[in-house]
């Protein structure tokens, strides 16, 4: 199974909240994916302090082959997609939660895509 594996980072001092997302490399990307048939794994890892990973808001996934678990007490998410030979863009939205407040915030929308083989 390919594994995919993004950093992520939240400031919500400002409106919107900013979300940045950091490739294997440590370089900043905007988190989008894409999937050429085969299942693949992708991780967000959240590194700010305080918060955690809740119920990501999964859209356009018309063949539902996309699973999602958390690891590390909710600082991991890792979803699962199983490769769809169809053509799919599919919508993601991370959802953070603040310990202290309870607040929650979601992310700008990447995108996984999977493209037939």
């Amino acid at each position: 199974m390919q594994q995919i594996k993004f950093n992520v980072t939240v400031d919500t001092s400002v409106i919107p909240p900013i979300f940045v997302f950091y490739n294997e490399n440590k370089q900043p990307t905007n988190g989008s994916v894409t999937v050429h048939g085969e299942p693949t794994e992708i991780c967000y890892v959240l590194e700010s302090p305080g918060y955690f990973m809740q119920k990501p808001a999964i859209t356009d996934d018309f063949n539902h082959d996309i699973t999602f678990t958390f690891e590390d007490n909710g600082k991991t998410l890792v979803l699962v997609d199983q490769g769809s030979r169809d053509n799919e863009d599919v919508g993601l939205q991370l959802v953070v939660e603040s310990v202290k407040t309870g607040q929650r915030y979601a992310s700008p929308d990447p995108r996984i895509k999977n493209k037939r083989p």
